[in-house]
């Protein structure tokens, strides 16, 4: 689907608020409000919006926890069995396919460091799982 300079303009607001109002969008692409709620509906049965998401503070105010960046090496053969468990797994957040030395990009959010421990061992004992490598997040100081 190509999208048109009002699409476009309409996704960048609803990235950087998602919650904006449907009037508010419809002034500042300079269209009708019922034009506006048309085009994004058309937007997400097309699949272009697949959701909206709420991201917390991960400051000491009020959250605690840890978010954590984890790369896995995986058994081509294993791959879909591997994603399959992933998907049962509430601490991943994120899940990506990736080039280079690592198959696989996990962001999880865990309690504490001992969970992240017991959670890396689960990820081991997985059948297809060769070798993780894991970061834990110091500081995020933007996210888009």
């Amino acid at each position: 689907m190509k999208l048109d300079e009002k699409d476009q303009k309409i996704l960048t607001l609803l990235t950087e608020n998602a919650r904006i109002p449907i009037a508010e969008l419809a002034r500042r692409v300079h269209l009708a409000r019922t034009t506006v709620q048309e085009r994004i509906s058309r937007l997400q049965d097309k699949g272009i919006i697949k959701g909206y998401t709420t991201i917390t503070s991960s400051s000491d105010e009020g959250t605690s926890g840890l978010n954590v960046l984890v790369r896995l090496s995986i058994d081509t053969k294993e791959f879909d069995n591997v994603l399959s468990a992933l998907q049962l797994l509430p601490e991943v957040k994120r899940c990506a396919a990736i080039n280079g030395n690592s198959d696989m990009f996990l962001e999880l959010r865990v309690d504490n460091v001992l969970k992240l421990e017991k959670f890396l061992a689960l990820l081991g004992a997985l059948n297809g799982v060769n070798q993780t490598k894991t970061n834990i997040v110091l500081n995020s100081y933007f996210n888009r």
